[in-house]
């Protein structure tokens, strides 16, 4: 008996044996001959010698019969004439090419001769292929006949058979949707997601790839039928084992609602012990509960940053207090709008003094007072995501929200590792009974078998259980991403545990997830889109893919949707194995597409910050120190300004002392070993606030220095602007250590260089203040007209306001020393009434203090002490000290003869040290003479 084996890899077994053929053409004539039955030696020729002379080529022909006779030992042919081969009727021959259907489906592999070649013979090849063509088509026939049928009936027998038989038909035609199809839906009846998953992915890459276009609508939909028929991977997280802690959470809870006691409470634990989730559960069970639940997170690389978590809980308060109807007042309006960016829109054209110059402890009574507004209507609790990554300022708050507003509680997560400020926090929490610690730790061996048991529904041996809760430790996290990845091999380490979570996702969303990585708190989706470059609607399907395997979850931000990590360990596990060089790319292309997203108004300065980080990450430390930079500058182009311009910067909070802010950037510049004209223009920049800095501090011989560094590096750049800028604090410094010489040397430079309107209107303050410094007040009190004069003609009165109205102030101060008192309070009258129109604090602090000197030089002393402690007030709002203690000096005084000793003590003791820090000898002489008439009077 012979058998030929045609589909797959071809064979002749001869009883049972396999034979040998000695010629390949011989053996090629043979499968040709068993698959047309009955052939003409006409035929032969043409498909195996057809580059062959006829004569030659019949020679062969005969040869190569003859040798396969011998081959086989047996005749198999039979010549009814000189033309015509067919095979021997006699001889049984058994060929797999005629099987009947079903065994056709069984046998058949996708190929036919596979691996037989004939390099010569170019009609034989193309033979083969249009066999296996024919084939594979009849394959593809029966095969979607045989699927068909066995989805309908559900037979769980045949499954396996037709999941083979799909697994060929996809071989033969990896476009076929309906194919896809099957597989999607023979996974489904096996319970099986992740093939699902993993196929749907091969297809819409492959149509992408090789047509750029994507599934059909019917795979589409069939695709997210199924898949959302599965049982979330999600819920395998479901709170277990951590039912005493969420009870005690509900309980504290309850009692602050009944206002029986108020507590906040901190989850400690190591990372993926079930912090976060014991806290959403506790969140979720809490929604029947009278208080709006405020939540933000907390991340490491912002603890640089200050009240960034507030920056959340804000948005989230804004339709709070629309919905109530709080009325805030405008300055309130722009405090909160400058601190907290996105919190009020509409305050975007309005101006306002930079926010870094209220006081810490005036931002926090206006909080406070907003909370206790809102919590009297409804209380309050507000949610925290690592609490040892939050800034110190935002610790403060917490601090001082939980000791003054009772209708306000927290909870709050937190890893269990040293940290000085978290310590400092919690020792002033518990110090005044205001929390409650809860401490998750790692299950213990028995409870991480019951926890596998309740994941798995009991499927798992007690090997497997133990093998588990030994390379898991009973991390809560890590025995579910275990459970997840259980179909792969147990003996997996940890790592292995992380990387099984992203096996099987398609190579586009892969990228999505590298770009995702390199933000250390969230994605928003535009930003996305201009990182990604592709259609929308590509990317909602691999974002869905993530979302499908529960790597990525989705949340509505403030104006947009955001993308992040559902943990945190997945984060770090795809960020760390992005090789450095590509992580490198990366951050820098973020930098580059979030540095096309600056747009000049207060938001920009949330971007700063992530330009900081980005620039950094990606090593180009140049637009790393730039950034920096701008962001510092919404700090020190106002705090340290006499009189600036006011803008609508946003406010920021350092979190270091400007010292060592300040050493942090010289490190920067030093790290830059080429110097080209950028870095030359960071340095000035550089220096120009540091020196103001320095000035405005009363370290003059440093501060000095430095402007002198400035005008050495702006002369060698050429840059007037910046030399421009030095001289002006050159003056400041003769301003407050009263050196009138210097001064007019300073000016006369100031005055040769090129001016514009602007300039000329400073410089015409600055001269009338020479001119007062001299006692030329007529003089004086020209240049100052002409400062207010030029300033009002810029059109942008708003602007210019605090200059405007300190050249008021000036000439006040003229008519103050001629002893022209009426005239001195009208002028500063017109300087308050300036400031109280465009909400200036600054202004305000100083010009009260200057109309209580005036009030009481007339004698007007219940006047001049209303003057003074609205000035009072006003330092109290704001970040300075320049003329406060004048304030402080006059007010010591008028307790004094009030019979106040103690307050008046108070007073003077403030006041010399503030005079101390300052350090101008005007004011140190009015601290002295009032000191001298104290003691006097004992």
């Amino acid at each position: 008996m012979i058998k030929l084996n045609l589909l797959g890899k071809p064979n002749i077994e001869i009883e049972g044996k396999a034979v040998d053929v000695s010629l390949k053409k011989s053996e090629a004539i043979l499968y040709y001959i068993g698959v047309q039955k009955r052939v003409t030696r006409s035929e032969l020729v043409a498909l195996i010698w057809s580059d062959t002379d006829e004569q030659t080529a019949k020679k062969n022909l005969r040869n190569s019969l003859y040798r396969l006779k011998k081959d086989l030992d047996l005749d198999i042919f039979h010549c009814p004439n000189k033309n015509i081969i067919e095979l021997e009727e006699n001889r049984i021959l058994i060929l797999d090419y005629d099987f009947d259907d079903l065994k056709f489906l069984k046998v058949y592999q996708g190929k036919f001769l596979d691996g037989f070649i004939l390099k010569e013979s170019e009609k034989f090849e193309q033979w083969v292929v249009e066999t296996e063509a024919t084939l594979n088509q009849k394959f593809m026939t029966l095969g979607s006949r045989f699927i068909k049928g066995i989805l309908e009936k559900n037979d769980p027998s045949m499954l396996e058979q037709a999941l083979e038989t799909a697994l060929i038909m996809r071989q033969i035609d990896e476009f076929d949707e309906q194919v896809t199809r099957f597989l999607m839906q023979l996974y489904h009846l096996q319970h099986q997601y992740k093939p699902i998953v993993e196929e749907y992915q091969r297809i819409k890459t492959l149509l992408d790839e090789e047509m750029g276009i994507l599934p059909d609508k019917d795979t589409r939909e069939l695709y997210y039928e199924l898949i959302n028929q599965r049982v979330d991977e999600e819920s395998a997280e479901t709170l277990y084992g951590r039912e005493l802690e969420q009870e005690l959470i509900l309980k504290q809870l309850d009692a602050f609602v009944k206002e029986k006691e108020r507590k906040g409470i901190v989850i400690m634990g190591e990372a993926g012990v079930g912090k976060s989730k014991l806290m959403e559960e506790s969140f979720e069970r809490s929604n029947f509960q009278p208080f709006y639940i405020l939540k933000a997170n907390c991340y490491q690389m912002e603890e640089e940053f200050g009240f960034k978590p507030w920056n959340e809980i804000f948005i989230q308060l804004a339709p709070i207090i629309k919905a109530h109807s709080i009325e805030l007042s405008l300055p309130i309006q722009q405090m909160l709008s400058r601190v907290f960016p996105s919190f009020i829109e509409k305050q975007e054209q309005l101006r306002m003094e930079n926010l870094e110059t209220i006081k810490y402890d005036y931002l926090e009574k206006i909080i406070c007072n907003l909370l206790d507004d809102i919590g009297i209507r409804k209380k309050i609790l507000l949610g925290f995501e690592d609490l040892q990554w939050m800034d110190q300022t935002s610790l403060k708050l917490l601090i001082s929200i939980m000791l003054h507003c009772k209708y306000v509680t927290f909870i709050g997560t937190m890893r269990n590792e040293y940290s000085n400020k978290i310590d400092q926090f919690m020792a002033i929490m518990h110090k005044y009974g205001l929390i409650r610690d809860l401490n998750l730790d790692r299950f213990t061996r028995e409870d991480t078998y019951n926890f596998i048991d309740y994941l798995t529904n009991g499927q798992l041996n007690e090997d497997s259980k133990n093998r588990i809760y030994k390379e898991t430790e009973g991390n809560a996290f890590f025995v579910v991403e275990y459970i997840n990845g259980i179909d792969e091999k147990l003996n997996r380490r940890i790592k292995d545990i992380l990387a099984a979570r992203f096996i099987g996702i398609s190579q586009e969303a892969m990228k999505i997830l590298n770009i995702t990585a390199m933000f250390f708190d969230e994605l928003e989706f535009d930003l996305l889109l201009k990182l990604y470059a592709k259609e929308p609607y590509e990317t909602i399907d691999h974002l869905q893919e993530l979302k499908d395997k529960f790597i990525l979850k989705e949340y509505e931000g403030e104006e947009d949707i955001r993308y992040r990590f559902t943990h945190h360990k997945l984060r770090t596990y795809i960020y760390e194995a992005i090789p450095l060089p590509k992580r490198k790319i990366l951050h820098n292309k973020i930098a580059d597409t979030l540095e096309e997203m600056l747009v000049g108004n207060k938001k920009d300065v949330l971007i700063f910050q992530k330009l900081i980080y980005h620039y950094q990450a990606a090593g180009n430390y140049q637009k790393h120190l730039k950034y920096f930079l701008r962001y510092l500058k919404t700090y020190f182009d106002f705090s340290h300004e006499l009189y600036p311009e006011i803008n609508n910067q946003t406010a920021l909070k350092l979190e270091h002392s400007p010292d060592k802010t300040f050493r942090e950037i010289a490190f920067l510049i030093e790290q830059e070993k080429e110097r080209n004209d950028e870095i030359d223009a960071l340095e000035m920049e550089y220096l120009h606030m540091y020196a103001r800095y320095l000035v405005r501090q009363g370290h003059y011989v440093t501060g000095i220095k430095m402007v002198e560094k400035l005008i050495q590096l702006a002369k060698n750049n050429q840059d007037e602007d910046m030399l421009w800028k030095a001289y002006i604090q050159w003056v400041y410094y003769c301003i407050q250590v009263e050196d009138s010489e210097t001064m007019a040397k300073v000016l006369s430079w100031l005055s040769e260089m090129e001016q514009n309107p602007k300039k000329t209107s400073i410089l015409e303050r600055l001269v009338g203040i020479k001119c007062m410094m001299k006692g030329d007040y007529e003089s004086a009190r020209l240049h100052f007209e002409r400062s207010i004069e030029g300033f009002e003609a810029l059109m942008n009165t708003a602007k210019y306001a605090l200059n405007i109205a300190a050249a008021h102030n000036y000439i006040s101060e003229t008519y103050r020393r001629e002893s022209n008192f009426e005239k001195a309070l009208e002028y500063v009258k017109a300087a308050i009434v300036i400031c109280e129109s465009y909400n200036i604090f600054r202004g305000l602090s100083i010009f009260n203090t200057n109309a209580g000197m005036i009030a009481y030089n007339m004698g007007e002393k219940m006047l001049s002490k209303q003057y003074f402690e609205d000035a009072i007030e006003h330092f109290d709002a704001i970040d300075t000290i320049w003329r406060r203690s004048e304030a402080e000096c006059y007010l010591a005084m008028l307790y004094w003869e009030e019979g106040e000793s103690e307050r008046s003590m108070h007073f003077i003791e403030a006041a010399e040290q503030h005079s101390k820090m300052i350090n101008t000898p005007e004011t140190i002489r009015l601290v002295n003479q009032f000191k001298k008439k104290i003691r006097s009077a004992l």
